[in-house]
């Protein structure tokens, strides 16, 4: 899939969020067992041409919540995993593009949390404090709807 907005704009709403996530004002930490997480369902349908359509799914949970994980959630499509396999979409997203993470900092740790952001949309936290998530991106340029993966290391 391509990419919707130019790097450094992905770069900067990644870093940005990141930032959001981390320093939350009213932070909330569960465990999955305590709640029911599961990824949002997608939008049943909207007009991937409409710019005003609102296609990212916002989480039932509350801004500043981070639900600590039993276990890697895995899917049969989804984000893409380098080492293969995928981890289920967040926001809505039913297929995203795979994690770009460079190489050096090495493979994609296990996901160990879902955070929700101030925007109420979903991240998953890797062991090393990364973050990655899926969502929806208007193109202006392509004039529709993109599902796009953002994955921000600190």
């Amino acid at each position: 899939m391509k990419q919707s907005l130019p790097f450094f704009a992905l770069a900067a709403h990644a870093t940005a969020v990141f930032a959001l996530c981390a320093c939350s004002s009213a932070p909330s930490t569960v465990r999955q067992d305590q709640v029911d997480w599961q990824p949002a369902r997608p939008v049943a349908r909207f007009a991937a041409t409409d710019a005003s359509a609102q296609p990212n799914v916002k989480s039932r949970f509350e801004p500043g919540t981070t639900i600590e994980l039993l276990r890697e959630p895995r899917a049969d499509r989804g984000i893409p995993l380098p080492s293969g396999g995928f981890l289920p979409g967040l926001n809505g997203v039913v297929q995203s593009s795979r994690i770009d993470r460079p190489l050096q900092n090495g493979a994609v740790p296990a996901v160990v949390a879902v955070v929700v952001d101030e925007s109420q949309l979903e991240w998953y936290r890797h062991q090393d404090g990364s973050m990655t998530t899926s969502r929806y991106v208007f193109s202006p340029a392509q004039k529709r709807w993109e599902a796009v993966t953002l994955h921000a290391i600190p």
